[in-house]
C-alpha cells in the first residue's frame, strides 16, 4: 500500500489542459463507488466507525492478521497500528463527505489500468507521469491533492480499513489522507491486477475542476 500527498500551482496560476477523448475505462464501477461511500462513511462519524477496526483484533495472531476466507495475511507490525488507528477515529470530529470528481476518477482509473497490466505498485505511470500530471488530464488541480493505491481487496470496507491501519507505512500517511479536513473531492478507480488480483487507486483533491463528466 503506497501513498503520496502532491502540491499544485495556486488559484491563480493554474492552466487548462485539454482531456483526452475517449479514454477507456476497466475500472469495476460498484467497487469505485463502494470505496467511495465507505470513506464518507468513515469521515461522517470517525469513532463509530472504529467498531469496524475493533472487530479484527481478534484477528490478529502475532504478526499473522486472518480474515474470514482469506489465506493470512504477514503484517510487519502485527496490532499497533490497528490500535493507533483506533485511537485516532476516537478523538476525530466528524468531517464533511466528499464529492465524486469524474476527472479525478479518470485519473486514478488510468492509473489502475496501467499498474494493474504491468503487475506493480508506484504511483509513477509507464512513462513516467506522476499523481499531479495524470489529474491535470482531465481537470485543474487547486490547492494540495494525494493519492492512495490500495491492492488484493475487493470489498470497499476492507480497502479502507486495510488503508486506515496502515501497516509498515511510517509516517501513516493512507490514513491522514481519509481524515484530512483540506480534501473536499474525490474520485476512485479500480480495476484487475497481474500480481495483486485487484487494485485501487484513490484520488484526493482540496479544490478540483473536472473538464470531463
Amino acid at each position: 500500500m503506497v501513498c503520496v500527498v502532491v502540491g499544485c500551482a495556486s488559484r491563480g496560476a493554474a492552466t487548462r489542459r485539454d482531456a483526452p477523448a475517449g479514454a477507456p475505462s476497466v475500472a469495476n464501477d460498484a467497487l469505485e463507488r463502494g470505496v467511495a461511500r465507505e470513506i464518507n462513511l468513515l469521515r461522517a462519524d470517525p469513532p463509530a466507525y472504529a467498531q469496524h477496526l475493533r472487530a479484527l483484533r481478534a484477528a490478529y495472531d502475532g504478526k499473522l492478521l486472518r480474515l474470514e476466507g482469506r489465506d493470512p495475511i504477514r503484517t510487519k507490525e502485527g496490532a499497533k497500528p490497528l490500535e493507533e488507528a483506533i485511537r485516532l477515529l476516537e478523538r476525530t470530529r466528524p468531517l464533511p463527505a466528499l464529492r465524486w470528481e469524474p476527472g479525478l476518477a479518470r485519473a486514478a482509473e488510468d492509473h489502475a489500468a496501467d499498474i494493474g497490466k504491468r503487475g506493480v505498485l508506484d504511483h509513477f505511470g509507464a512513462g513516467g507521469e506522476s499523481p499531479l500530471d495524470r489529474v491535470a488530464r482531465y481537470g485543474i488541480l487547486q490547492g494540495p491533492g494525494g493519492e492512495n493505491i490500495a491492492v488484493a481487496f475487493s470489498d470497499p470496507r476492507l480497502v479502507v480499513v486495510y488503508l486506515l491501519i496502515d501497516d509498515g507505512v511510517p509516517d501513516r500517511g493512507h490514513r491522514k489522507a481519509f481524515v484530512d479536513r483540506r480534501y473536499e473531492q474525490v474520485g476512485v478507480g479500480c480495476g484487475p491486477h497481474a500480481r495483486f488480483r485487484t487494485v485501487c487507486v484513490i484520488d484526493f483533491a482540496a479544490g478540483y475542476a473536472s473538464l470531463v463528466r
